[in-house]
């Protein structure tokens, strides 16, 4: 076995042979696969076994898709259907175009050959026959030389919107145990040894780095899940360990890809159950304001060489750039401006809505010169005025959650269908947060769009929204994407003609109220900001350690800032700002910080802090400016209540 003669290659170096007398034995693999081999071999796998002195030469026939069956059908009709990519031993990859099974088991003297079923049949054992018999048989009579192992592949993730997981009733757990159950039933009829990919995806679930390993709710990353997977392919394929083994891709922590080797490790031992790898899901933080440990804030008023901002003047034109700055190359990442693309499609024209109360405009902004991605806003304006102020904002589950407005449109299925997971909600699910009728009421209007039309919020290797769309040398997280959405959206009210764009509050709450933070102060347009409970990464001072630690916030969402500012986790005093100087990159606009006390994960106490902190900022534009820095803390818990949304709106009517 090939195994065997690594092992022999290794102990002739030990017994002192001449480097240059030992041939290196290259190891030849051929994945008949599709997508789930692409994700697992393509990337990776050749600098994973250069890194360990090994060499590889890896072959994948790939059809998106395709299943056991299908592959049977080709092999017998020998259909050049495939597209086979190969990388050398100098891993360089190439692809030759049409290509059939039968030319790519003679172009290389295989040592092993997989095969896979496609994902969404893995788990239904009654897919599998005859097609996995005749593919053995043919493998074997065209390969006599190699041997046969199975790739196991893994289950989709929570929320999943894929069309097969209704197979397994949108069940994570009840898919992997069929998965097992299938691959195992496999391999010990056929005797392949097997390369455990589904339980290596789900060891890592089981940590605190959670569902972060897909880019749609099925494919991998192109981060730490493909990362995981060619791990569990050397491991499998080579016996050799991948712990310690010094390769990882260069935008993924040390930290994650720790996990992913003990991930893959752990499978290869143990490969039809979930193990217990030791990144425990739980991450120690403080909740008690006694033990949170001294502090010192850096002083906005100082310039980076220590010389004091003594007016407005000086912040305006030195101050504010030399902090905006470090805020995008430290934390938010760089992003482009509007797109020379951008335009406006009216989808719905003006309706009246809420029994005369408002009329309602639904309309696309496209950012691409195609027009084939874009946001789609939701805009209601009081009855009788092309004048009101507006409240602007992201929503999180759909426009259709932000009230039972029956004339709502719908998620377009075809918008959505890169992402894999956007589950419906119920119309009106999350109409507290809003209180649309509220705002209109009282003479304001209201624009909203979902969060997931910029980018859905989970690690996706920035192949999803908007991110994917320009140039790479931008270093943006999805913060920053839900930020460049806003003020795309603004760019729309400008133009509308119904409301007062020159009035824009931009308002979120938790996480999206990270975003509008950051929105606000980089785009001076925005008339004023609302930061309702956005904590760590948002209004809460860093160095505040109560709840939530940059660390934490990095761990489990590490898609929400730019790579810099994982090199500040556990590590907050080496910041060169805090958020209260993002608080201040608003000034001398209004701003409002709503905390609620029971939201201890949020730090309220930190939030007012940062408040109090920033206020020096405003001064410099008189006395009367601090009064347009304002804030709250409600009794409640991490939710908005409508004293929430009346002080807010007391607040706007004195200062929007």
């Amino acid at each position: 076995m090939k195994r065997l003669n690594l092992f022999l290659s290794a102990v002739l170096l030990l017994l002192g042979t001449a480097v240059g007398a030992v041939q290196k034995d290259t190891l030849r693999i051929l994945a008949i696969g599709n997508s789930f081999s692409q994700d697992a071999v393509e990337q990776n796998l050749h600098e994973i076994a250069k890194a360990d002195g090994q060499e590889l030469i890896i072959g994948n026939m790939y059809i998106g898709g395709c299943s056991l069956e299908r592959h049977y059908g080709n092999a017998l009709a020998d259909t050049p259907d495939y597209d086979y990519r190969k990388v050398g031993t100098d891993g360089v990859r190439v692809n030759q175009k049409k290509f059939p099974l039968s030319k790519a088991l003679a172009d290389e003297k295989w040592d092993i050959v997989t095969l896979q079923q496609v994902s969404g049949l893995s788990g239904e054992k009654m897919t599998y026959e005859p097609y996995l018999n005749e593919m053995v048989n043919y493998v074997r009579k065209r390969a006599p030389q190699a041997e046969i192992w199975w790739h196991q592949t893994w289950a989709y993730a929570k929320g999943a919107t894929h069309g097969d997981f209704p197979r397994y009733d949108c069940d994570q757990m009840k898919m992997y145990r069929a998965i097992m159950e299938c691959s195992s039933r496999v391999c010990d009829i056929y005797g392949f040894g097997v390369i455990p990919s589904g339980t290596a995806v789900q060891n890592l679930r089981a940590t605190r780095d959670r569902e972060n390993c897909t880019r749609d709710g099925f494919h991998l990353n192109h981060t730490i899940g493909r990362y995981l997977a060619a791990l569990t392919w050397y491991e499998a394929l080579t016996g050799r360990s991948v712990l310690g083994n010094p390769y990882k891709p260069e935008a993924l922590s040390e930290e994650r890809a720790e996990m992913a080797r003990a991930a893959a490790h752990a499978a290869v031992k143990n490969p039809y159950a979930v193990t217990d790898i030791g990144f425990g899901e739980k991450i120690e933080v403080n909740n008690d304001p006694a033990k949170v440990a001294a502090y010192t804030l850096p002083d906005p008023l100082r310039f980076a060489d220590g010389k004091k901002v003594r007016n407005a003047k000086a912040w305006t034109e030195k101050r504010r750039p030399e902090l905006l700055g470090l805020f995008e190359n430290e934390m938010y990442g760089t992003a482009p401006g509007r797109p020379d693309a951008l335009s406006f499609q009216v989808i719905e024209e003006d309706t009246p809505a809420f029994d005369g109360l408002a009329v309602r405009r639904q309309v696309r902004i496209c950012y691409t010169p195609k027009k084939d991605r874009y946001l789609t806003l939701l805009l209601y304006y009081p009855a009788g005025r092309t004048d009101a102020p507006v409240f602007l904002g992201l929503n999180f589950r759909g426009n259709e959650s932000v009230c039972d407005d029956a004339g709502i449109l719908l998620v377009d299925k075809g918008q959505y269908s890169r992402y894999g997971i956007h589950p419906r909600v119920a119309r009106g699910s999350s109409a507290s947060e809003w209180e649309v009728r509220k705002l209109l009421s009282r003479g304001y209007a209201f624009a909203t769009f979902c969060a997931d039309d910029a980018d859905p919020d989970f690690e996706d290797s920035r192949v999803n929204g908007v991110q994917a769309n320009f140039d790479r040398k931008y270093t943006w997280g999805n913060i920053a994407e839900w930020a460049w959405g806003l003020s795309r959206a603004l760019d729309y009210l400008e133009e509308a003609g119904c409301v007062d764009a020159s009035r824009v509050a931009v308002t979120g709450f938790s996480r999206m109220g990270k975003a509008a933070l950051w929105a606000g102060a980089k785009d001076e347009r925005f008339a004023m900001v609302v930061s309702i409970q956005s904590g760590c990464g948002g209004a809460a001072l860093t160095r505040h350690n109560i709840g939530e630690t940059l660390y934490a916030m990095n761990t489990h969402f590490p898609h929400w800032y730019c790579e810099n500012y994982k090199k500040y986790n556990n590590n907050e005093s080496a910041l060169p700002f805090d958020q209260h100087e993002l608080l201040a990159l608003v000034a001398p606009r209004p701003l409002y910080v709503a905390s609620a006390a029971k939201a201890t994960w949020l730090n309220p106490d930190g939030e007012q802090a940062a408040a109090a902190a920033a206020r020096k900022v405003w001064k410099l534009w008189g006395s009367k400016a601090p009064a347009k820095l304002g804030g709250h803390v409600t009794d409640a818990k991490h939710t908005i209540i409508p004293e929430d949304w009346d002080r807010i709106l007391d607040f706007a009517d004195k200062n929007l």
